[in-house]
């Protein structure tokens, strides 16, 4: 539709690769073959992406923000500004449910952004081995869980939607392509 799509893989495991390469390189080509760019933290990753017939640019890139980039940016009030649009900040958290990924920062980040009182969502979308410590942390945080709660029901019933039971893994990837390619 001509809108740029920027893909950024901070990496995968050996074992999704080859379940691409072996099963689902028609769904992965489907999904991100629409992509303008992708940018990976490896080579091998780039080298990868080649392997399923990639054909656009994909650049080495590393995930550190320079300090010169954020010097005079103030977060409070790029946040407040986007409320005063009706534009909450939104973070995704799209990635396996692992402590190394940085899981348990994004919720101590979130919960002192809504401690200050700010415009602020979070979607956690993943499984893994802190899967435990995203649920314990919602169980010690009860306010923060229902107020996010009660933000999703409250769009849901707006739109007269009742969320769909838990799909199995089959179910989520043929979804998945069909949000993907339409």
């Amino acid at each position: 539709r001509g809108i740029p799509v920027l893909v950024f893989f901070h990496g995968w495991r050996e074992d999704f690769a080859a379940q691409v390469t072996r099963r689902w390189q028609w769904l992965f080509r489907e999904g991100f073959g629409r992509a303008s760019r992708f940018i990976v933290l490896a080579s091998a990753f780039r080298a990868q992406l080649e392997s399923w017939d990639v054909r656009v640019p994909v650049d080495l890139g590393i995930t550190a923000v320079s300090a010169e980039l954020m010097q005079g940016f103030d977060a409070e009030a790029a946040f407040r500004a986007r409320a005063a649009g009706d534009h909450p900040v939104r973070i995704l958290f799209l990635a396996r449910l692992e402590r190394a990924k940085g899981i348990l920062e994004t919720l101590e980040a979130f919960r002192l952004l809504c401690a200050r009182g700010l415009p602020v969502t979070l979607t956690v979308a993943g499984s893994g081995g802190a899967r435990s410590d995203v649920e314990a942390f919602r169980v010690a945080h009860p306010a923060m869980a229902a107020r996010i709660d009660a933000l999703v029901a409250a769009k849901w019933h707006a739109a007269g939607v009742t969320p769909a039971p838990r799909s199995s893994d089959a179910e989520f990837l043929r979804r998945v392509h069909l949000d993907l390619t339409g």
